[in-house]
């Protein structure tokens, strides 16, 4: 994989895994195997920095692939600094579990990024990404997978669930943010940034394509191509993991607040030059 290594990889492609050359076609009508039972999920985990959880995350990620041999798990660290890549790989390739991997990429470039070049990992007939610090329990993948059967997509949403565990200036600069997405874009969903989304393949392949931005706002462009191509998108309530803390500063969300609006913005630009025509 041009750009990144693989470390302490254990065999990435779990028995029944379907072949590319299986792929679902974006362009026709759901396959039939969705329509008969639950398909196997690739599912795609960002880290950058979290050398804090890494250890726990990749001990649970290790235990439910033991778990679940169907689903494939692709560990891709954007460029960390710290210890991550070096835990993961450490802890991965000592439990040599089929199906679970670590990408290391050696420059941060955004998550919207990492998870389009992980893509290149998966050989699932869908494929989902999950926050890499389990913001969310790893016993969402299920639903997702069931969802699969009748959506071309599913996404989790923290207003479904009416998680209240945003607080203060967080939970403010969710609910305007999903304003302005919703007023800008005319997109429905009440929820478009929680770390959970999960796609059939084909979907993937063909959104991923499109895609054009690398940080926050891929997660919107990415709901909007949907919106624009016509796939159905099912919501799921999604609640954050009680234990989990977020370890973004005021200042950082701040920041991160303005380059997210600037990014819905690009959208609308990107839309109106064509650059999402196939």
């Amino acid at each position: 994989m041009n750009g990144s290594e693989t470390l302490g990889a254990a065999e990435t492609r779990p028995v029944g895994f379907e072949t590319a050359s299986n792929r679902l076609d974006p362009f026709q009508p759901p396959h039939k195997m969705f329509l008969t039972r639950v398909c196997n999920l690739s599912v795609i985990m960002p880290f950058y920095n979290e050398k804090s959880t890494a250890a726990k995350t990749a001990a649970a990620v290790i235990e439910h692939a033991a778990r679940n041999p169907r689903r494939q798990f692709v560990l891709a660290d954007d460029g960390s600094t710290d210890d991550t890549p070096r835990i993961l790989a450490e802890i991965v390739a000592k439990a040599a579990v089929a199906g679970v991997e670590v990408v290391r990429f050696p420059v941060n470039q955004g998550k919207g990024r990492t998870i389009k070049s992980a893509l290149a990992r998966c050989s699932g007939e869908a494929v989902c990404f999950l926050d890499g610090d389990l913001a969310y329990s790893l016993d969402y993948l299920s639903i997702i997978e069931t969802k699969l059967i009748d959506h071309e997509i599913v996404i989790g949403s923290r207003t479904a669930a009416g998680d209240r565990s945003d607080r203060g200036a967080r939970r403010l600069y969710g609910s305007t943010f999903n304003w302005i997405v919703r007023k800008s874009l005319g997109l429905p969903y009440r929820d478009t940034q929680a770390g959970l989304k999960g796609f059939r393949r084909g979907v993937a392949d063909r959104l991923f394509g499109l895609q054009r931005l690398e940080g926050f706002g891929f997660d919107v462009e990415l709901l909007f191509l949907a919106r624009k191509f016509g796939y159905g998108v099912a919501e799921i309530p999604a609640r954050v993991r009680p234990d989990h803390t977020y370890k973004a500063s005021f200042r950082r969300l701040f920041v991160d607040s303005g380059e997210a609006f600037r990014e819905v913005m690009r959208i609308r630009r990107n839309d109106r030059r064509g650059l999402y025509s196939i």
